[in-house]
């Protein structure tokens, strides 16, 4: 019982998300008139604009903005459901998609409680990152995902992000897995601060990518950034 509320639990989440970014297949009435400050990305930069939250774009990458649900991947299916706004480096061999998840407001913490009676807002990176390690990792793993996570530290966090907290997951695939059959990597990126939400990044790349990483990761870790 507790693995289908956990599954049901992040595909709410994650669907939430991607009704909001995936505008040709569902007419919604807007009636949120807050400028698009980054028009690529359509709705969800009024959630980042609620989150007080700015965004640059990274030198060397491309504003793509596709979703992807990996529909022709069940493995990452399964783990992200649906992840937004692609960012693609220029030379192909990096790509990041986002998710974001705003502070929920007191109806909406009431409304997720009739269903999961300890929600809390707050748990939400944690409780996201335990399900994605037991897709990829199995149960065993996501009893001990600490073991799994690189934290940054208070301080880290806050200089790079400006958040309470920041942590890191990386997964080598399997071959049946690999996205777009040369991705062979992803590395998942979560910054919180608190009572403001917090930001997902997925990051997939090549080999050649790896063998450069830090080349991209830098870049990758000032794009997002809450301001007081």
């Amino acid at each position: 019982m507790q693995t289908i509320k956990s599954i049901l639990f992040f595909f709410i989440l994650s669907n939430l998300s991607c009704i909001a970014q995936n505008q040709t297949n569902i007419t919604v009435i807007d009636e949120d008139t807050t400028a698009l400050e980054y028009e690529w990305m359509g709705t969800i930069s009024r959630v980042l604009t609620s989150m007080n939250v700015v965004y640059s774009k990274p030198d060397g990458f491309k504003e793509v903005g596709y979703t992807e649900c990996f529909n022709e991947n069940p493995k990452l299916k399964e783990a992200f459901t649906c992840v937004l706004n692609q960012l693609q480096s220029e030379d192909n061999q990096f790509m990041v998609y986002m998710q974001t998840h705003r502070l929920f407001n007191k109806e909406e913490i009431l409304d997720m409680r009739q269903l999961f009676p300890d929600f809390d807002p707050e748990n939400i990176p944690v409780n996201t990152m335990k399900y994605i390690i037991k897709v990829f990792f199995g149960k065993e793993k996501e009893d001990n995902w600490e073991e799994l996570i690189d934290f940054y530290s208070i301080k880290e966090a806050h200089k790079k992000f400006n958040s309470d907290s920041a942590m890191k997951l990386s997964i080598c695939l399997s071959p049946n897995d690999y996205y777009k059959n040369e991705y062979k990597y992803i590395d998942v990126l979560f910054f919180q601060k608190r009572e403001r939400g917090y930001i997902g990044l997925f990051c997939f790349f090549t080999d050649k990518a790896r063998s450069n990483y830090n080349h991209y990761w830098k870049k990758i870790e000032k794009t997002f950034y809450y301001e007081d």
